[in-house]
């Protein structure tokens, strides 16, 4: 976990708030079907108020709460070292996992988009949820890279044998994959996809 993930849970805030977004989606509906249009108008208004009220309070919650995981992880003993070439490291995961995979699959599956999509397409073999949790914390660790697929962010943890699967329940499109590209971990932000832990595609 690191600050680069904040977009990434700020992204999410609509995908995954809370039951009230659908309280929300109803009632502008029914703002919609309103004859009296300055009527309409007003309540539009208010409704984004509204809108912009809760979605702070769920961005500021998610924040607090990866805050203290982050406080958390780091008590432990893992290190996060920022690194400036994220694009680098991004461009090595590609040449190590998806180098199997030819640019005609990558452009059916996007894999510019989402990099794990040639995991949740077949395109490549993976481990699957919890099959993948148990093989992460499985494996010897000691210094792991890692980076989000929306973000130009990477990062160096040190002291990586002291993770957990579970550290990075609360990022979303996250990449790790260790020092000497032999394994990657990755952690969509689709419930239903993933995680997904593979090995380096075959020389």
């Amino acid at each position: 976990m690191a600050d680069a993930g904040k977009m990434n849970i700020n992204e999410a805030i609509v995908l995954e708030g809370p039951p009230m977004w659908e309280a929300l989606a109803r009632e502008t509906a029914l703002i919609d079907a309103l004859a009296d249009e300055e009527e309409k108008i007003i309540r539009h208004a208010l409704l984004g108020s509204v809108f912009d009220s809760m979605s702070a309070y769920w961005v500021h919650l998610r924040e607090y709460e990866y805050a203290q995981k982050r406080r958390e992880i780091e008590k432990r003993g893992v290190t996060f070292v920022p690194l400036t070439k994220g694009s680098a490291v991004k461009a090595r995961w590609s040449r190590i996992f998806a180098k199997a995979v030819d640019a005609q699959t990558k452009q059916r599956i996007r894999y510019d988009t989402f990099k794990w999509h040639i995991y949740s397409f077949d395109a490549a073999p993976a481990l699957r949820c919890d099959e993948a949790r148990r093989a992460f914390d499985a494996r010897a660790k000691t210094a792991v890279f890692a980076f989000y697929q929306q973000s130009d962010g990477a990062f160096l943890i040190e002291h990586a044998e002291l993770l957990r699967s579970e550290d990075f329940d609360l990022d979303h499109d996250i990449y790790i994959f260790d020092a000497r590209g032999a394994w990657t971990y990755v952690f969509t932000h689709e419930s239903d996809c993933g995680p997904y832990f593979a090995a380096a595609a075959p020389r």
